[in-house]
């Protein structure tokens, strides 16, 4: 465990006062390894030995610890970019569900191009082929968009 020390000499408003004594000394430690974790050491030195008083200080709260405002701030930006992106391009699908008609030309997840026949609650009929009258049931979720939008 390494440690920082400070010493300063502690002044009482006279400075020719101290040149005589040894006393007024203030010593401070800090731990290199745990942060914001000071105690200072005050002592007089006397005849037989010193006194010592330990004060230990009370660290910073961690709402105004920088790094924990930095956290914090990343943690809402990662929440942003992770979560609203998706939750904006599902709203959007919901809505080109919504509005799908007869006659739209439709994409499907699964890249079949078709035209929409009819549109229920649970199923989307498309028309693949004109010349066999070939139709598919899908769900509304396996459209993935209009065909109209490909060639814009």
């Amino acid at each position: 465990m390494s440690h920082l020390w400070i010493l300063a000499q502690a002044t009482d408003g006279s400075a020719e006062g101290q040149a005589g004594q040894e006393g007024g000394m203030e010593v401070t430690s800090r731990d290199a390894d745990v942060e914001g974790q000071t105690s200072t050491t005050t002592g007089t030195k006397q005849e037989g030995g010193t006194a010592e008083d330990t004060v230990p200080t009370t660290p910073l709260p961690i709402w105004k610890n920088p790094s924990f405002v930095l956290m914090i701030l990343l943690l809402v930006v990662m929440w942003v970019i992770m979560f609203q992106g998706p939750k904006k391009r599902q709203k959007q699908h919901q809505q080109m569900i919504q509005t799908l008609k007869p006659n739209d030309r439709v994409r499907t997840v699964g890249g079949i191009l078709g035209t929409v026949i009819s549109v229920k609650d649970d199923e989307v009929v498309l028309k693949v082929d004109e010349s066999n009258n070939t139709k598919l049931r899908v769900t509304p979720s396996a459209i993935h968009k209009l065909a109209s939008d490909d060639s814009e």
